[in-house]
């Protein structure tokens, strides 16, 4: 076994030096990106593109939301029971 690991050392060494270097041509391919990366110009959008991502603005209005019922699509509006019920308590009171 010791005298077939000593007449092909030479394998192994092939070997290790095969991954050095491939570790190496790694490294420097991700250098050598960096660097072109850095030194490029910055993008410019066109005047007409679809690029940019359209802005969405979300209403806080919560209205929409009680004149629909989720569960119960034959039911009246919530709003107008809210509405009601706050009328004929201040009626009660006054």
């Amino acid at each position: 076994m010791e005298s077939a690991f000593r007449k092909y050392l030479w394998v192994v060494d092939l070997a290790v030096a095969g991954l050095c270097a491939l570790f190496l041509a790694r490294a420097t391919a991700s250098l050598a990106e960096s660097q072109l990366i850095e030194n490029m110009p910055p993008r410019t959008a066109a005047v007409g593109s679809f690029s940019s991502k359209p802005v969405i603005a979300y209403s806080k209005d919560f209205k929409d939301i009680l004149d629909r019922n989720a569960f119960c699509s034959d039911c009246p509006p919530f709003a107008d029971e809210v509405a009601k019920a706050s009328e004929g308590a201040s009626e009660d009171a006054g």
